[in-house]
C-alpha cells in the first residue's frame, strides 16, 4: 500500500479540514483539534518512512474515531484521486451508514483543493 501512495502524504498537516462541524461546546475545538492530531498520526504510521500495513483505532465510545478514519480517507484522496479505499463492515445497514457519513463528511468537513 504505501509504495502507491506519494510520501507527501504522510507529511499532510490536514489545515484543509474541518473537525467543529457546527459543534458549539466549550470543548469542541479540544476535540476537534484531537482528532486532527489522531488522524495526523495515522498517516504518519501508514505512509511514513516506516510504513505498517494497518492500525487499529481504538478508544472511548464517542471520541470521534469515525471522523478519524473519514479524515484519514479524505487525505488518501486528496493526495491520490484515483485511490481505492475498502471500509469493511458487519452488515448491509452499517456499510450504508458509512456511506452516507462519508458523503456528508467530504460536502461538510473537507474544503475544496
Amino acid at each position: 500500500m504505501p509504495d502507491r501512495y506519494p510520501r507527501s502524504l504522510a507529511r499532510d498537516q490536514l489545515r484543509w479540514l474541518n473537525l467543529r462541524l457546527g459543534i458549539r461546546t466549550p470543548d469542541a475545538a479540544e476535540h476537534a483539534n484531537r482528532q486532527i492530531r489522531t488522524a495526523r498520526g495515522l498517516l504518519q504510521r501508514l505512509f511514513g518512512p516506516r510504513p505498517v500495513p494497518g492500525v487499529i483505532l481504538g478508544d472511548e465510545v464517542g471520541m470521534g474515531k469515525t471522523y478519524e478514519a473519514l479524515a484519514v480517507i479524505a487525505a488518501i484522496f486528496r493526495h491520490q484521486s484515483s485511490a481505492r479505499v475498502l471500509v469493511l463492515t458487519h452488515s448491509h445497514a452499517m456499510a450504508q451508514t458509512w456511506a452516507d457519513r462519508w458523503d456528508w463528511f467530504r460536502k461538510s468537513a473537507v474544503a475544496p483543493k
